[in-house]
């Protein structure tokens, strides 16, 4: 359903994060069926060529379906694109906030996640075991170099941490 950034690592980009938290919202919150879910997607994908349609396009719900305002029409993107008509809708639409879904440091993520998965190594970094293909230090400078050639900068902070667990 979400297609990863790098499939030969599985690593997820940070648009890939907010599709995540999208489809949580989706699924959660306004309790949409994954079938539809699975419906949307694949009719965005292949209608607006979009690489990541939870992440690109503005959905609103009704609570049983999901919907796009393209082209001045809603168009109902759980049924295929079949028309909507907005004004019998509006009273019971919502827009599925972006904003709402993505209030939380990074730091905060991680702690969420499981830690055999991978490790923050920087304030605004936070990597995949596998990812990682070889580590560079220059100075009193360390960088990880990733699997897809990304050199990712590794903070004092988190050094000792990632020394004890074996990834330097």
């Amino acid at each position: 359903m979400i297609r990863p950034a790098d499939r030969d690592t599985k690593t997820l980009s940070f648009v890939n994060m907010v599709e995540v938290h999208v489809l949580d919202a989706i699924r959660r919150k306004y309790n949409i069926p994954l079938d539809k879910v699975r419906i949307a997607i694949d009719y965005l994908r292949n209608q607006f060529a979009s690489a990541h349609p939870l992440a690109d396009h503005r959905l609103e719900t009704d609570g049983l379906d999901l919907f796009i305002n393209k082209f001045g029409q809603l168009i109902n993107v759980s049924r295929a694109g079949q028309i909507a008509m907005r004004e019998l809708l509006q009273a019971h639409l919502s827009r599925i906030e972006r904003n709402d879904l993505l209030l939380l440091r990074l730091s905060d993520a991680v702690a969420e996640l499981d830690p055999t998965l991978g490790r923050q190594v920087h304030r605004s970094y936070w990597v995949t075991r596998r990812a990682v293909s070889s580590v560079e230090r220059e100075r009193y400078r360390v960088r990880l170099v990733l699997s897809n050639g990304a050199r990712v900068p590794v903070s004092r902070t988190f050094l000792p941490k990632l020394r004890a667990d074996g990834w330097l």
